[in-house]
């Protein structure tokens, strides 16, 4: 029947011990049942019966993943700064669990001058790697190289692209490095976009966090945030912003500069309210508004959602943060529905990071194959279809980046 050796190997030992009387021993009958019951039994079967689940078809683009890292991350197996390993890196096991539920295409987000490089060489890598992995697949055997898979897109993974920018609460870098000299580090920003325009999508993670000004002060902020127009102008690509607690600063520089989005932009995991994202996208046509988990955690959020424009929305996981988490309002939308717990059924359920095995999806970590979560909910909210609210997000991420 195709299951795991183990239950296999469980289950012939409990059928050998007395076949005919039906009988076995209670050591044997406990350590089966025992078995059964466990987290690697569960997650063993359904990874084997789930291959044949069939997604709905739909395409994705996660416009915002935090899928590398200055330091170890969570996809290296490194949780809450400790420096033991909880299991192997596995984002390669991500990105396929990604392609799996429709993910077409991932913008991984960086925050820092070395972050940039480390995500755009990392992007060029896992293309050339995924290529590589759906040549020397039998079901690829024949397909010529740039022709793409059933899916619409070449590889067994989405296709990767990277931001280049810094992120808020990282501007002192600014004044940190180059012997203090922004126009210097500035320099080397536009030198990373050059190298790698071929995986560079986006000027970003930039703008205002006023939540963390123990990171950097406002008015270090404010500054280097309107610094990094000037990539946005010389090398015509889009914005991906950033704004916490900081309404009227962010939309002062942003009004200013609106002259120089010619590519527009995209204000990333919004919480803020209906009259905010309403004079933002008043600014230009250009303009999107991100959603993810954390734009879904109160009944408030949720409602704000509720009212923004399918044709000005993205979709994002912001992985390996802002999880929908089964406390958030915008959960309420998953209960009972046909699409109801799609990515555990499809992946089993996900566990502890010591408990990892290979195949498993970590609890409270956020993945882009969950952007199909985050689109179930918002088609919940606005009364609509899984499909409809995919097929607008993925025109709009195509029309802002690509």
């Amino acid at each position: 029947a195709g299951l795991p050796p183990r239950v296999v190997t469980a289950a012939a030992r409990f059928c050998r011990a007395s076949p005919l009387k039906k009988r076995c021993c209670s050591r044997t009958r406990s350590s089966f049942l025992s078995f059964l019951s466990s987290s690697a039994a569960r997650s063993s079967v359904n990874n084997v019966n789930n291959k044949n689940i069939k997604m709905p078809d739909v395409k994705f683009c996660d416009i915002g993943a935090n899928l590398v890292s200055a330091s170890p991350s969570t996809f290296d197996g490194f949780y809450f700064g400790s420096q033991v390993q909880s299991h192997p890196e596995d984002s390669e096991d991500v990105l396929e669990r990604a392609k799996r539920v429709g993910v077409r295409e991932i913008l991984v987000t960086a925050g820092t001058l070395e972050e940039a490089k480390a995500a755009a060489s990392k992007c060029r890598m896992w293309n050339e790697k995924s290529f590589r992995k759906s040549s020397n697949s039998i079901s690829n055997d024949d397909r010529e190289e740039g022709e793409e898979d059933e899916d619409g897109s070449e590889g067994v993974f989405p296709k990767m692209y990277s931001t280049v920018g810094v992120h808020p609460t990282r501007c002192d870098e600014f004044e940190e490095k180059y012997d203090g000299s922004p126009e210097r580090y500035l320099e080397a920003l536009k030198t990373v976009v050059r190298e790698n325009a071929d995986v560079v999508k986006a000027i970003g993670e930039c703008g205002l966090d006023y939540d963390r000004l123990h990171f950097c002060e406002k008015e270090t902020q404010k500054k280097y945030f309107q610094f990094q127009f000037e990539l946005a102008k010389e090398f015509d690509l889009p914005l991906f912003l950033h704004s916490r607690n900081s309404r009227e600063d962010f939309y002062e520089i942003l009004k200013r500069n609106v002259k120089h989005l010619r590519k527009g932009a995209v204000v990333h995991s919004f919480t803020g309210t209906r009259e905010e994202f309403e004079e933002l996208l008043a600014l230009d046509d250009k303009i999107y508004i991100g959603v993810n988990g954390c734009s879904l955690k109160t009944e408030e959020n949720v409602n704000v959602v509720q009212s923004i424009p399918l044709n000005r929305m993205l979709l994002e996981t912001d992985a390996p943060w802002c999880a929908v988490k089964k406390t958030h309002f915008g959960n309420t939308f998953l209960e009972g529905g046909e699409n109801s717990n799609r990515i555990q059924t499809l992946f089993g359920t996900s566990v502890k990071p010591k408990k990892w095995q290979k195949g498993s999806m970590i609890k409270d970590r956020s993945e882009p194959c969950q952007i199909a979560t985050v689109c179930e909910i918002v088609a919940g909210c606005k009364e609509t279809s899984y499909e409809d609210v995919a097929e607008a997000c993925y025109r709009n991420s195509r029309d802002l980046f690509f």
